[in-house]
């Protein structure tokens, strides 16, 4: 009785927790697709233009990526700073 109550809630969570997991899952595929892609266009540098020395191509890669990523955060947290009077 008590277990019959319950399926319908567990089935609700499995649902939402796939759901979560698969877009989880496409945000990680399409952050580690963007980096294979920046290191790949590094690489056409280095390939077309032997005089850049690779330290200067690989600062520009982590630059993009960070400045990426802290946009993002800063993106996550602006609704607390506009709720913060």
């Amino acid at each position: 009785m008590y277990e019959n109550n319950l399926k319908s809630p567990m089935d609700a969570a499995f649902g939402k927790g796939t759901r979560l997991g698969l877009l989880y899952g496409f945000s990680q595929l399409i952050l580690n697709f963007l980096l294979g892609l920046l290191y790949y266009f590094g690489a056409l540098i280095m390939r077309d233009n032997p005089d850049v020395p690779l330290i200067n191509i690989f600062y520009a890669i982590v630059v993009i990526i960070w400045s990426g990523w802290y946009a993002g955060n800063n993106l996550y947290f602006m609704p607390d700073l506009t709720s913060g009077n």
